[in-house]
Parts: C-alpha cells; structure tokens; sequence
C-alpha cells in the first residue's frame, strides 16, 4: 500500500501542501586556483523541447517557479543502517521513493554497473529532472569512458536536469582529484557542454572547469567531525569560501541536512542533538543561496547509514541501545524530515498573529548558551541567537510587533528575505517591560525567520503580531 507520507516531496508547491494523487513509486537501491570567469544562469530546468535562458547576471533574479531544492540521492541499505539497529527498531515508512514529485534529484553514480545508474534511468523514465553525481574516487581510469557514458545514457536525456541549456553534472573528486583532468578532456570532445558542480570540502581548491561548488560538509554542521556545532571558525571559514567562489564567478549551492549520527562506524563518534538539527541547516542554508541561482541541496534521500536520511520512518521512539543513541531518545519522526523542508523552503505564507510557538533552534552562540521555555516566557542564559519560526511569511498591514522582556540585553528580530533584519532597519528600542514595534512600511515584505537575539542572559516573551487601532491598509 502507498504511505501518503511520502508524496510530501511535492510539499514545495504550495502552503496547502501537496496533492497526493496519481504518484508512482519506486525503490532506492539499497586543480587549480580560483580565477575561471563563468556566467551565473536561470536555474529552472525547462521542458524537453523548450529554450534554456542564458542570464549571465550574478544578481538575476530567478524565473518565476524555479526548484528551490534539490535533493541527493544515496544508495544506503536501510536494513544496514541506524535506524535498524535500535531497540526496537526503526523501519522505513511505505514502499518507496515518490519519484513524480517536482524537486529534482542529483543520484550518486560510481560508473554503469553502480546502483546509481538503475536509480538514474528510472527517475529520468518517470519524467523526474535528475542528474548525476559522479563519484570519481577509484575510477580515475574509466573517467573518460564514463564521460561518454553520461553524455550518451543521461546528460543529453530529455529529463535531465538543467541550469539553462545546460544538463547538470556533479562531481565528487577523489582527495587527490585523480581523472578529473581526462574527465574534461573527454568531456570537451563530445556534443554536450554540461553545467559542472564540484563538490569539495570549504578549505579545498576548487576547479577551473567547474560552474558551481557544492560545499561538502552541510550549513549547520561543524566543519570538524569530532567539533560542536557553534565555533565561530566554522562560520567564518564558510562565509570566506562563498565570497572566494562568487567573486571568481562559480555559484554556491549550500547544502542542508539532518544532523548524523556516526555511531555505527565509529563508535566514539559524537551524538548530535537530534532536536532542531535539520530545521537549523535549512535555515542557514537557505540564507546562504545566491540570487541567480537560489538552491539548497538537501542531502539525506536513501542515506540511512549515519542516520541522515530525510526519507520517512515508521516505529516506536527509544533511546536504545545507548551506545548509539547516547541516551537521546529518537523519535520515529514519520514524514516530519520532508514536512521540514517543505515548509521551509516553500513559498511565503500569511503571517500568523503568534510568532514562534516551537521549541527554539540555536543558530549561533558564544560558550554554552541556552533558551529555554519555563511556560512564562524564553530564559536565555547567555549570549545567543536562536529561531523560533523559520517558515517564510508575508507580513500583512496594519500590525506592530509586540512582546515583554525584562532588560535590553535580549531582543526578538525579524530577518527578512533580501538578507536584511528589522533591527538594521529601525532604531533600537531602549525599552524594557513591553515592547511594540510598528511595522509600517513592512507591508507585503516576506520574513524569512522570527529570531531571539541574546547579549547577555535575560528573559523575553514569545512575540505576536497585533494590528494597529485605525491602520489603513496597504
């Protein structure tokens, strides 16, 4: 029987949510410097027989219904993976993969006999935009024979997934980028000029050849394996490589996933915290986009390995064994993973009179800084910044927005979608006890997140929205 759950892959089309019907399913299988000066262009991949754009201009906007995602498909055996190993055991929810949903999927592809290539033929035969992501590492002598391969089988497919005219190609290099050099040899020899994504680590080199970087390592994730999320070295290392590849002219596709859990492999590995994980590299993901190409890459289809998989579970919630649970008590989530990122990379919504009714998701802090609810309001107990609504909405007219807190120390921000805040945009408030901003002026604008920002331990009340007695409309 088809589990609904899983035709949430098409939540990205509206706040509704998706229609669920007429889907089909299929199973997952179980060097250089910067300096090469490409042109960034449109990111809608268009129909079979229609003209790609060619917009060169960095700062383009993107066409009207442009993906906002793509997501990554891995090849995990669920049986084999985190989940399985619980006590009881967490399954897969349903019979497969919607594969008729609208967001385009890069499969991971280690030659013609990998389960890439079965996965890549039937996404492509169901009409799924689709590219490969070529895994290079112990194939550098059949880079050449598998560039031919790609361009015949599944680059010049009417399905494959485009940037312009161009069909995608992604590439996983190898440490020491062994083929890649007759890769683009072979590449530039036949019919086909493919839009190169490289995907590599943000202290890496990146590719003369390539036309975007993928960043391996997900928003929200410590660039150190063995690190904690939150190290202001991690931020500014990422924030360097983006401004490095833009000002060579590559695109940057951040990448958002849930937070893994490497205990199966390395049982020393440390345990994330479960709780807001994925909710947090959405958001800081997502605000890592370029405006020519605005895509997070959300990478957990089929990765049940490190427990990465965005892909519905079905099962009882537990906290055995600890050995790989480190006591946290995982939840059998359902379709919560994809809910997630359609709703947070989805189209703008209205507002809602209360803002942030979730549990708060760190995004930034100094030491060890917490907020919590104690059911009067947010107690932070250090300097912090934390999400209580990441779902874009469009602020409606005639509203201020109101809360309590008990010094200046803590404050509630808006950020809005053009990378700008509420506080760059008004004076800062000097008041403590209640605080009502208006928002004149702010009609129609689209916030992307509703944020406590904390300079010190303080207390602040969830906000809302109030309309204005008398306010005229728009």
């Amino acid at each position: 029987m088809r589990a609904p759950t899983l035709l949430l892959l098409a939540g990205l089309v509206a706040c509704a949510g998706p229609d669920e019907g007429g889907r089909k399913l299929i199973r997952p299988g179980g060097e250089g410097d910067f300096g090469r000066d490409r042109g960034l262009v449109d990111a809608a991949p268009p129909p079979p027989d229609a003209e790609g754009s060619d917009a060169s201009d960095p700062d383009a906007a993107p066409p009207p219904g442009a993906p906002a995602v793509w997501y990554v498909l891995r090849h995990d055996d669920p049986a084999t993976g985190l989940r399985a190993a619980l006590q009881p055991p967490q399954r897969p929810a349903g019979e497969g993969l919607a594969t008729s949903a609208p967001a385009p999927v890069l499969v991971r592809w280690a030659g013609p006999g990998s389960p890439g290539e079965a996965a890549l033929v039937a996404l492509q035969a169901e009409g799924r935009p689709a590219a490969p992501l070529y895994e290079l590492e112990g194939r550098a002598d059949a880079a050449a024979a598998d560039a031919s391969w790609l361009a015949a089988h599944h680059l010049q497919h009417p399905r494959a997934l485009r940037v312009g005219e161009r069909p995608v190609l992604a590439i996983a290099p190898a440490p020491d980028r062994a083929g890649l050099t007759a890769l683009n040899a072979r590449l530039e020899a036949l019919p086909v000029q493919p839009y190169l994504v490289l995907e590599v680590g943000v202290e890496a080199r990146p590719w003369p050849a390539a036309d975007a970087i993928l960043p391996r390592t997900s928003y929200g994730e410590p660039l150190d394996p063995q690190g904690d999320f939150g190290d202001e070295r991690d931020e500014i290392a990422r924030a360097a490589a983006r401004a490095a590849a833009l000002a060579a002219g590559w695109a940057w596709l951040p990448r958002a996933s849930p937070g893994g859990n490497r205990r199966l492999a390395d049982p020393d590995a440390p345990v994330p915290d479960e709780a807001g994980a994925l909710t947090r590299s959405l958001v800081l993901a997502r605000e890592a986009r370029v405006p020519a190409l605005p895509i997070v890459v959300v990478d957990g289809l089929g990765a049940w390995r490190d427990d990465r998989q965005v892909d519905p579970v079905s099962g009882e919630a537990t906290d055995a064994p600890a050995e790989l649970t480190g006591g946290q008590r995982l939840a059998a989530y359902g379709a919560a993973r994809l809910d997630a990122v359609a709703r947070l990379l989805g189209p703008p919504c209205p507002a809602p009179g209360g803002l942030g009714a979730g549990a708060p998701v760190l995004l930034g802090r100094a030491g060890a800084a917490t907020l919590v609810d104690d059911g009067e309001g947010l107690v932070a107990s250090g300097a912090g910044l934390w999400l209580l609504e990441g779902r874009p909405t469009v602020l409606p007219a005639g509203v201020q927005l109101a809360y309590r807190r008990a010094s200046t120390d803590v404050q509630v921000d808006l950020r809005f979608d053009d990378g700008t805040s509420l506080a760059d945009r008004l004076p800062p408030s000097e008041a403590e006890g209640e605080v009502r901003l208006p928002l004149d002026g702010f009609a129609g604008r689209v916030v992307d997140a509703v944020v406590v920002r904390a300079a010190a331990a303080g207390r602040v009340t969830r906000p809302s929205l109030l309309a204005v007695r008398g306010a005229a409309g728009p």
